[in-house]
């Protein structure tokens, strides 16, 4: 009976301890979503203040126009004004002075003439005097002009110095204006250049792995290609892990990802980043999950033909949806598996596949590559992606007119899934159906 007794109270400790870590787990989860929707909201925050600082550049921009133009309507006002002053001042100038010499010339002749008619023989003296007096007023008419010169020399410095301080306010105002008459797909690389340098994502292994050598001596190259990435959470720092990879200077890197954005609403703003794109840059693609776990109806039709109307004139790498690993909710890698054939049955099927890429992320990554609750990418697997998108696009050449799609819709083999079965069940089924003969 001792026996019995002491079995029933550690049974009871184990279930009073089981249920005590039960509550822990939910605690633990808890606790993790609460920082999975904390980070969303900081982002969607981050990202609103990069408009804002997006609009205060374009309202600087206009009211740099504004400037330049008022600038240049009041130098064109004084330069008007000053040119009526001074042809006024000197013709009445020469006129007083000329008028002045004459009288006074006329004057001295004029009482000379009569000295000379009562005086005959001093005819010659009065001829050299007056000579003298003409030379005297010539000499004054000079030294008037010199001094008027001079003057006019001192009145015009202020002038030129204005003229100069305009210049310079036009020239300012003209860098300004070239510093902000830039696209969007620049105002915002250049936006997010200082938070990419100042942080680090690659652990220490992981540079290790990777075997990159980065040089800062090398002088800066001209950007020759420019890539985008659009995606949801997913994307979350692929950018600098993509920069880092391929060490490129003349690349011009830029991620945009939203959290909590379904497909729609990541591709919402391709055509304003891309205007500027030729058919050397590239558009990564990556997103869709929180269409599966929203509940929300993919428009395919929509996204396709939007991507289409790009696909001539850039190239375009798109990403399929990864799977939920540990998902209680079967239905939910039902809908991502879905969604994902729909979305390239109508790609592959546009016929203009010359700058069109697809690949199956299900096909490249497994469980170890995603976080714990397995919905996301850790930093391996997205550094594995990275990899694998460099290897399909060959150092991100350009392929106009000269690629072949061969890329299907690959579902996961079973030798690589056979560890993950009892996280995802349904697929079990779906891959013994497609690998029948």
């Amino acid at each position: 009976m001792d026996n019995n007794a002491v079995i029933n109270e550690l049974q009871l400790e184990v279930s009073s301890l089981k249920k005590y870590n039960c509550s822990l787990k939910r605690q633990i989860e808890d606790n993790l979503n609460e920082s999975t929707s904390m980070e969303s909201l900081l982002n969607e925050e981050n990202s609103k203040l990069q408009l804002l600082v997006f609009n205060l550049k374009m309202e600087i921009k206009n009211l740099c126009k504004e400037k330049r133009e008022l600038m240049d309507k009041l130098e064109s006002v004084v330069r008007s004004k000053s040119n009526v002053k001074r042809t006024h001042r000197s013709t009445q100038t020469e006129k007083n002075c000329k008028d002045i010499a004459i009288q006074t010339v006329y004057k001295t002749v004029s009482n000379y003439t009569q000295t000379d008619l009562n005086n005959k023989d001093a005819t010659t003296q009065v001829v050299k005097i007056a000579k003298k007096v003409v030379d005297e007023q010539a000499t004054a008419i000079k030294n008037i002009e010199e001094s008027f010169f001079n003057k006019r020399q001192e009145t015009s410095k202020p002038l030129k110095q204005s003229k100069c301080n305009s210049i310079i306010s036009m020239c300012t105002t003209a860098a300004a204006n070239k510093r902000s008459d830039k696209s969007l797909f620049k105002e915002l690389a250049e936006a997010n250049i200082d938070t990419l340098s100042s942080t680090s994502i690659f652990p220490s292994t992981l540079k290790e792995n990777m075997k990159v050598s980065v040089k800062n001596d090398k002088p800066l190259a001209p950007i020759k290609q420019s890539i985008l990435i659009l995606g949801d959470s997913q994307t979350r720092d692929m950018g600098l892990m993509l920069k880092t990879l391929l060490n490129k200077s003349s690349v011009n890197i830029l991620n945009i990802f939203k959290p909590n954005a379904l497909l729609e609403d990541v591709i919402s703003d391709v055509k304003k980043l891309t205007r500027e794109f030729t058919s050397n840059d590239y558009v990564v693609i990556i997103g869709g999950s929180n269409n599966a776990i929203m509940g929300a109806r993919m428009n395919v039709k929509q996204i396709s033909t939007k991507l289409r109307e790009l696909m001539n004139k850039i190239n375009i790498v798109i990403m399929s949806t990864p799977y939920w690993h540990n998902c209680k909710e079967n239905w939910v890698n039902e809908v991502i598996q879905q969604n994902n054939s729909k979305l390239y049955s109508y790609l592959s099927g546009s016929g203009s596949q010359d700058n069109f890429r697809y690949i199956d992320v299900n096909s490249e990554l497994a469980t170890r590559d995603f976080t714990k609750h397995g919905l996301h990418m850790n930093s391996a697997g997205k550094v594995k992606l990275l990899k694998r998108l460099i290897q399909k696009t060959n150092n991100f050449t350009p392929c106009s007119n000269k690629f072949v799609n061969v890329d299907n819709l690959v579902y996961v083999p079973i030798r690589e899934m056979a560890n993950d079965m009892h996280s995802i069940p349904f697929l079990e089924k779906n891959i013994l159906q497609k690998t029948k003969p």
